[in-house]
């Protein structure tokens, strides 16, 4: 996701940048569980939700590109 890598670049440059693009994942991610088509993987959409929001939340601090990586 090109979010991911976004956040990646920013996320020692530039925080505010940095969460926008954190904001936005968070966004689509939403868009997707909220999308029928995608109902069989909902487990692992919202586990991929609660690891972007642990970015957001500080909570995590080691490479945010480790998320792109793993998709």
């Amino acid at each position: 996701m090109a979010e991911f890598d976004r956040a990646g670049v920013w996320q020692e440059r530039n925080k505010n940048i940095f969460r926008g693009s954190l904001e936005r994942a968070l966004e689509l991610i939403d868009l997707t569980v909220a999308d029928p088509r995608w109902a069989t993987e909902r487990r692992m959409l919202l586990g991929l939700r609660d690891e972007v929001a642990s970015f957001y939340a500080g909570t995590r601090t080691e490479s945010v590109s480790l998320l792109s990586r793993t998709l």
